[in-house]
């Protein structure tokens, strides 16, 4: 079913920020407040120009362009740089997808979800915000690039479906658990260089 991946995921985030992470982090509310409002938001369509929108999209592209603007100047346009090159590459494999789905071997949630993969860590190989920020700035706006392309056949099109936000869930997680990963590694290095000064 479109959507369960993308559904336990955020029910994941949310009980994760509530109940298990650290009551005094910064960061938990907002985080917890965010997953919630998005399940609120998933039956939501929004008319914007003529273009019919989900609620998650909104809600992700807003929470996006919020985080963005307390960068610096300089993360600002290199994050723009890079989201405008991932809007095109989106773009272009989703109508090669459209035009030819034969070719797409692989089931598209997992093709898409490793070449976004791929491409973020080429594009940003240390920073974890900016990986995520380029991601879901990428597909949603690839999306609605989408959705331009296909009007001009008068093809309606959902901007952020929930197959979509499979794909999204798919590719976040992953990259958020090679994150924790890498934390562990680094920390349990550093503790074993502790041990042997000692």
């Amino acid at each position: 079913m479109p959507g369960s991946i993308f559904l336990l995921f955020i029910w994941g985030i949310w009980i994760f920020a509530t109940f298990l992470m650290d009551k005094q982090e910064v960061h938990r509310w907002a985080i917890a407040l965010f997953a919630l409002v998005i399940i609120i938001c998933l039956p939501l369509k929004l008319s914007i120009f003529g273009f019919i929108m989900s609620g998650q999209s909104c809600i992700v592209l807003i929470t996006c362009y919020l985080i963005i603007v307390k960068l610096p100047l300089k993360k600002q346009l290199v994050l723009f740089i890079s989201v405008f090159s991932l809007i095109l590459g989106y773009t272009g494999v989703r109508l090669f997808e459209l035009y030819d789905p034969i070719l797409m071997i692989v089931d598209r949630r997992i093709l898409l979800s490793l070449l976004l993969i791929i491409v973020s860590y080429f594009v940003f190989p240390f920073n974890f915000l900016e990986r995520v920020l380029f991601i879901c700035l990428g597909v949603i706006q690839g999306e609605f690039f989408l959705a331009i392309i296909l009007s001009k056949w008068e093809i309606p099109y959902l901007i952020g479906s929930l197959e979509i936000f499979d794909i999204l869930s798919i590719t976040l997680f992953t990259i958020t658990i090679s994150y924790v990963f890498s934390k562990i590694f680094v920390l349990m290095k550093v503790n074993k260089n502790k041990k042997v000064l000692h």
